[in-house]
């Protein structure tokens, strides 16, 4: 159920929800396992997330153990870990200027 700026409601006939139900795969990640799958994937693989692409990652990961899918993915981002640096730097426990540094890096 929708609600639009306009004050117009949109509410999906069942048909609607059971074709979703059925070729869709939802996964919740809370903030602490994003900020624990930031410094996890740069251990594993040398590569800086950003939390939007961690909580991606963290719902890719739900789906493959759910699935046993080990299709190869690619994961996009609009987003440098450097917008969002105080986050990622708190979640690697490294500094601001330590983590501008790593990605310079790679």
């Amino acid at each position: 159920f929708w609600s639009s700026t306009e004050g117009g409601n949109y509410a999906p006939s069942e048909l609607y929800w059971a074709a979703l139900r059925k070729g869709m795969f939802a996964a919740v990640a809370s903030q602490d396992r994003v900020m624990s799958i930031i410094p996890s994937v740069y251990r594993t693989s040398q590569y800086i997330l950003d939390p939007y692409c961690a909580l991606a990652y963290g719902a890719l990961s739900d789906y493959r153990a759910r699935f046993g899918s080990s299709r190869t993915v690619l994961l996009l981002s609009e987003k440098s870990p450097l917008s969002c640096s105080e986050a990622v730097s708190e979640a690697m426990g490294i500094s601001v200027d330590e983590l501008k540094k790593r990605i310079s890096e790679l």
